[in-house]
Formats: C-alpha cells, structure tokens, sequence
C-alpha cells in the first residue's frame, strides 16, 4: 500500500493484530467506500461487521481476540478462557473469544464471541496484554470460575500465584466484589483449598495429596527455614522433626541459568543448616509416585533416627555439664 493514509492504516493494524475498523480507516483520511471496494477488489477478510483484516496476516488467536474487541467497541475487555491463556494460565483460547462488558450496555451478537454482561465491571479490572484490552490476572480468573471444572481452576489461580501475576488476596477481594454468580462457590472452594495450605503450586498440590494417602504428614504450608531470625528458604514441604524438606520443581521455574544458580545457593543454604532437600518433579510424580513416596520415608526413617540420636547425645552432654559444675563447686 502507497500513501500517508494507507501506510498509517497498515501502522494500526499491525498493533491491533492485523485487524481495524472502519470508522478507524475514515478517521486516518480514507473514504469508506474506497476501503470497502478495495477490500471486494483484494478479497479482505470480514470477520465481523465493520471489521476487516488486511491481506497476508495469518489467521491467530489474538487476530480473532483483537477483531471481536473492535466489533464490541468501548469498554469490551477480553476474558475467561482467552484471557487466561493470554496470561499464560490456559493451555489453549478455546473454540470462542470470551468477552465482558458493562451491564448497561449493548454487545452485539458476533460469531465464535461469547459475550458476557456484567454489574460488576470496573476499570481497575482492566489490563493490557499483548497490546490486547483484557481482564486483570485476578479478574481473569474470577471469570474463569464461570466454565472450567474445580481442578482446572485450582491449576490456573495456583500458577497465577506462583509466577507472582497476582495474590490470593486481590483474587478474594474481586470475588467478594463480583458477588453472587454462577462459579463464584467453586473458587470459593479453590480459595479455601489454596489458602489452607498456602501452596503456591499446583504440581505442590500434587504432591501434597500424594502423602497424604501414603499416611505422611508435612508441616501445613511453606516452611519459613530461619539462621539468626532470617528466612534462608521458604520450604515447599517440610518435615522439621526430621530436618527433611521436599522440593517440588516445576520446570518453568528451573529452567534458565539464573534459576539454577538460585537453586544451588539455595540448597546449600538449606545443607548448611543440617536439612536434607529431596526434589520431586512432575515425572517422577506422574511415573514414579511409588518410588519417590519409598526414597521419602527412607529418609525420614534415617533422618529421624539421627535426630533422636543427636538429642540423646545433647541431653546427655547438658546433664554431664550440671552434675560436673556442681561437684567442682562452682
């Protein structure tokens, strides 16, 4: 394309994914009848009324999001399923664009576009990601509670705490906010479910169950590990009568050369403090729950014999120490 008007139209569309509007391309100095009849002549795609895509761009889930935020107009934010794997905390953006919108307005009727209208639509819900209006990781995931299952939606609020896009707290506030709606009891449930045990994982999760119905019984929560009222570590799972903690590595978070270079500082911190760190990840979970639960309390059996040995001998020296000072008439 040729022309101050055309090149900036390109420039939009290229930050709205591919797609524009329109009322965009006339506000830039084009007719609307010269962009509909260039768009007849170049065969543009329509993907909604008033929406056109301009030639060479790939179809993508964003492409889809970006022109259903223009169908929709001011105010839309993208949501649910979409948003989620936006953030990161969905696998796929599913079979359909999933939109919010205030409750006091219209949304028109679009293809693949479900449209949701709410009383509980705020500003602060808004975020941008990828150059996309869409919901706030905790907003995200309060919609998200409308149409995914119980552990879906404890896998997703899990990893969203654990890569720090949001806190259990801002995700509570905007349940309470929302109110009464259809899911709002199952995050309720994923809320008492995560805040019970303070996991930040949901492969932490996991393991969590996997002990319990192998009659093992961690500290509750993360393990505050402390030298000289510092935090050293914060342990996943702790058994501290035994000085044993277990690691559970998600390979997102293990990954570059700067995570490793934290894991061995962290480890030796832990050593150094007498604990032995065990690491389970989602292989050996998935693969080998059998084995890993045997090594555990192989562990804990020699760690425990240890520790009562060590006390033993602690007590023993104590009692030696006070029987002797006081025959040498200190």
């Amino acid at each position: 394309m040729t022309g101050s008007p055309w090149s900036a139209l390109d420039g939009l569309a290229a930050r709205q994914h591919g797609a524009f509007r329109l009322d965009q391309a006339v506000a830039l100095g084009l007719s609307a009848d010269t962009v509909r009849q260039r768009a007849l002549r170049e065969a543009w795609r329509r993907p909604h009324m008033g929406v056109f895509v301009l030639p060479g761009v790939s179809p993508d889930p964003r492409l889809a999001a970006s022109a259903a935020l223009l169908a929709t107009g001011s105010r839309a934010l993208i949501a649910g399923r979409t948003a989620a794997w936006l953030w990161g905390l969905w696998r796929s953006p599913g079979n359909q664009v999933e939109l919010i919108v205030p409750a006091d307005r219209a949304a028109p009727r679009l293809r693949s576009v479900r449209t949701v209208r709410t009383v509980s639509f705020r500003q602060g819900d808004a975020d941008v990601r990828e150059g996309l209006a869409v919901t706030t990781v905790a907003r995200t995931v309060c919609e998200l509670a409308r149409t995914c299952g119980f552990h879906a939606l404890l896998d997703a609020t899990s990893t969203a705490v654990q890569r720090r896009l949001v806190a259990l707290g801002e995700v509570e506030r905007c349940r309470r906010r929302m109110g009464r709606y259809r899911g709002a009891a199952r995050l309720r449930r994923v809320l008492d479910e995560l805040g019970c045990e303070r996991t930040d994982s949901g492969l932490e999760r996991d393991v969590r169950l996997l002990l319990r119905s192998a009659g093992l019984r961690p500290a509750p929560g993360i393990y505050e590990l402390r030298a000289d009222g510092v935090v050293v570590a914060r342990l996943d799972i702790a058994f501290p009568a035994e000085r044993v903690a277990v690691e559970v590595d998600g390979f997102a978070w293990h990954a570059t050369p700067a995570d490793l270079r934290r894991d061995h500082v962290r480890e030796n911190a832990i050593k150094a403090l007498g604990w032995l760190p065990l690491r389970v990840g989602h292989v050996e979970l998935t693969r080998h729950p059998g084995r890993f639960v045997a090594q555990l309390r192989a562990a804990l059996a020699l760690r425990g014999s240890t520790e009562r040995s060590r006390r033993y001998i602690d007590a023993s020296l104590q009692s030696t120490s006070v029987r002797g000072g006081a025959g040498d008439g200190w």
